[in-house]
This record gives C-alpha cells, sequence and structure tokens, in this order.
C-alpha cells in the first residue's frame, strides 16, 4: 500500500476501530472530548509518536485533548510541539472524525490539520531534512 495522508488516516481509524458511519448525536448526546492532531509529511515521510495504548505499543499521529481558552489550530500546534518538538503551521483542515468508544463510554471529536513544518525542534528551522 502506498503511503499518504488518506492511507494512514485510514489505517489509523481501522486500528482504533472508528466506525466509517457517523455517530447519531441522539445514540449518543454527551458532550465529546474534542482531540486535536497532526498529520505532517517531509520529504516522503510522516510524523508519527510510538505510544503504548492499553499496553500495545503503536504508532499515531501528535495528538490530544484541547485545552481551555484555546483554539483547535493552537491546541494542534501546541501538541505537536509537546510529543514531537516539531512546530508547524496549520494551513489545512485533514478531517473532522466523530467517534462514540463503547469501551470506555466516550464520544471523541478529532480535528486533524496539516501545514508547513516550521522547524524541526529546539527551533532548527526545516532546511529540508527528513522528519
Amino acid at each position: 500500500m502506498k503511503l499518504n495522508v488518506h492511507n494512514l488516516l485510514r489505517a489509523t481509524r481501522r486500528y482504533f476501530g472508528i466506525l466509517e458511519e457517523p455517530v447519531s448525536l441522539v445514540q449518543h448526546p454527551q458532550s465529546p472530548q474534542i482531540i486535536v492532531a497532526s498529520v505532517l509529511e517531509l520529504a516522503g515521510r510522516f510524523l508519527l509518536i510510538e505510544e503504548k495504548v492499553e499496553g500495545a505499543l503503536c504508532l499515531n499521529q501528535p495528538a490530544g485533548r484541547l485545552e481551555v481558552g484555546e483554539t483547535v489550530t493552537e491546541g494542534a500546534v501546541r501538541e505537536t510541539v509537546e510529543e514531537a518538538d516539531v512546530r508547524f503551521v496549520p494551513q489545512y483542515l485533514v478531517g473532522i472524525y466523530d467517534w462514540y468508544s463503547q469501551k470506555q463510554a466516550t464520544r471523541f471529536l478529532r480535528l486533524a490539520f496539516t501545514g508547513p513544518i516550521e522547524d524541526l525542534g529546539n527551533g532548527v528551522p526545516n532546511t529540508g531534512s527528513s522528519v
């Protein structure tokens, strides 16, 4: 399978068991947890975070919960800096994903952004090196 943003997001949805059908607000009316994420590519390589989920090692996009008072783009940049020490300029919304986790009995609304990488950590400007 060719690695591109579409296939990466499809694999992520499949891994987490995200339904392809939208979740009905009538079925799950509680306020969702707002998750912000970044999908970043440089020179044909994607930035992924290695983390443990329920004891299993997996790869994920830099992502996390939106904090009170943040805009969604500010949150996406903050999470990316916190998890990968990489800054980017959000220019495009990749997608909005509405998912209900029966295991956690929680509804998640995930907003994924992409844009040019500003620096590759510790203030080092992006000069075309790989992520």
